[in-house]
């Protein structure tokens, strides 16, 4: 979605290939912007070959990026020109696109600088021997950032390890990045400057693969286990902006830790959620078996609880005991971000509820013809 909320852009994939998609909101008119690339199901049979590790890239990898501000630009990855993914820009006014690198790896993960000034992507690529199902790249190539209103591309330190770590932007300047392994997990987290390259230490602490950060205020939050060098022991720690020694907020480590963007809050998990200020902890109704957490902005709450092969949506409000309000497996539970009193509840076979305050009674809002992988409020 467009910071203006005015353009929603996506990436379809048909029997053609791979085509970015831009579709006007509210009115729901849709044009393509570029053909990304031929794909055929016929060459999808070959799994390694180089259009499939192009589309991986495109496809299972964030591709696409707005501009902050005014949103103008759409950055976004493609192999128009083939045979690998690059970064291109698309100018929503003069409707323009523009190629900004060439090379030979898998360009993915575009990030603006909030400056709207830079953009930050990484390289990856498939490399043999592979084994099983091809899930993910397996090697690293390099980082890049390249200046939006000149095309200068500049190279960047590459952090040690086979994957994209990015965890945010420090400042208009600066992002941040870390090191990893299957040794020591995740290490020696630092920003980097976009232009120079320059790196400076934010945590010595090593963690558990994964942080995340609050665009609220930059802090990080991260899980920690025994049995690496700088460990803080298992737990879920956040390390405010600025300061250098992370506060415990748990005993025991998340396998995931994400920032919601709807709810304002981090989630670690299986253990609870957190405000970015450590301050306010919401607990799953049910221990290693809640998914799909919302909050709203009355602080009330809705879970998915799957259980003996079972799923049920249920509700919180304040101190109240909780409620369930439907049976089955749900994609999404999204509250409005209005009044903070209705639930959107979007079930794995496309049909669409919503359920109000005070009694949550669900009503049909309608049916998709498939699955719905995704739903967000727009301005």
């Amino acid at each position: 979605i467009s910071p203006k909320g005015d353009h929603m852009a996506l990436v379809v994939q048909n029997d053609q290939g791979l085509d970015l998609m831009l579709v006007r909101i509210p009115g729901g008119g849709t044009a393509k912007i570029a053909h990304l690339i031929d794909y055929t199901p016929q060459e999808a049979g070959d799994a390694v070959s180089a259009k499939s590790f192009a589309v991986y890239a495109m496809r299972d990898y964030d591709s696409l990026a707005w501009q902050p501000g005014e949103g103008k630009l759409l950055a976004f990855m493609g192999a128009i020109k083939g045979p690998t993914s690059d970064l291109y820009v698309f100018n929503t006014q003069t409707l323009k696109i523009t190629q900004l690198t060439n090379g030979p790896s898998q360009a993915v993960m575009p990030s603006w600088s909030p400056d709207g000034q830079y953009i930050l992507h990484f390289g990856v690529s498939w490399v043999p021997p592979f084994g099983g199902a091809i899930i993910g790249a397996n090697h690293l190539d390099g980082v890049w950032s390249v200046d939006a209103s000149t095309g200068e591309v500049i190279t960047l330190p590459r952090p040690a390890g086979n994957n994209p770590n990015f965890a945010g932007w420090l400042d208009a300047a600066h992002f941040i990045t870390y090191d990893s392994s299957d040794q020591c997990y995740s290490q020696n987290l630092r920003s980097v400057d976009v232009v120079s390259g320059k790196a400076a230490p934010i945590m010595q602490y090593s963690f558990y693969y994964q942080v995340a950060q609050s665009p609220e205020n930059g802090a990080l939050l991260f899980p920690s286990a025994t049995g690496c060098t700088n460990s803080l022991g298992d737990g879920v720690y956040l390390l405010p902006a600025g300061q250098t020694t992370p506060k415990q907020l748990t005993g025991k480590k998340a396998y995931e830790v994400s920032w919601m963007p709807e709810s304002k809050l981090f989630n670690a998990y299986p253990e609870a959620l957190f405000s970015s200020d450590g301050q306010t902890r919401y607990d799953p109704p049910v221990y290693d078996a809640s998914y799909h957490p919302a909050i709203s902005k009355e602080g009330y709450q809705a879970w998915q609880v799957i259980q003996n092969q079972k799923g049920r949506v249920v509700v919180k409000v304040a101190a109240g005991d909780w409620q369930t309000i439907a049976t089955g497996f749900v994609d999404q539970l999204l509250w409005d971000p209005v009044k903070g009193k209705t639930l959107l509840i979007v079930m794995d076979d496309g049909t669409l509820y919503s359920a109000a305050y005070p009694d949550f009674t669900p009503q049909k809002m309608g049916k998709m013809d498939r699955a719905v992988s995704q739903a967000i409020w727009t301005p």
